[in-house]
């Protein structure tokens, strides 16, 4: 290699980002945490994704509802954010319910009870809010 040619090599070097290559963390409800985060191996949950996310990389999630909270523990830099986006053409919903597990017996009616977890503050069926039972009964505009 010529003198000339090494200079040219050493500032075509110098041009090239050094944020690194970005990569795509792909998310699916029916992966693991503990996959590769590719479309053969997803991961589970959006914060496995975004954990192991670098400026520009992105996370991509496929189709379903996430019952999570997540945190950007890093948001990328200016010029490589990290991004967190739906797969095009899916739809995604960030949910931050959590599913009572427990069983429901018919009371009398149309009431149903159970036992529920501490710190429940809100029931919903779907997507439509319940009201608790309680003593004295109050409408939702009265509490």
């Amino acid at each position: 290699m010529t003198n000339l040619a090494a200079r040219f090599f050493f500032v075509l070097l110098l041009t090239i980002p050094m944020h690194g290559i970005s990569r795509d963390w792909v998310v699916s409800p029916s992966g693991h945490d503990e996959a590769e985060g590719t479309e053969k191996a997803p991961l589970r949950t959006a914060q496995a994704a975004l954990d192991r996310a670098q400026p520009g990389d992105v996370c991509k999630l496929h189709a379903g509802t996430y019952r999570e909270s997540i945190e950007f523990k890093s948001s990328g830099t200016a010029d490589h954010p990290v991004r967190l986006m739906a797969v095009p053409g899916e739809s995604v919903i960030f949910d931050g319910t959590e599913a009572v597990k427990a069983r429901w017996e018919k009371h009398q009616g149309s009431i149903y009870k159970t036992t529920a977890p501490k710190g429940i503050e809100q029931l919903f069926v779907g997507r439509k809010m319940m009201m608790e039972a309680r003593w004295p009964n109050a409408d939702l505009d009265q509490v």
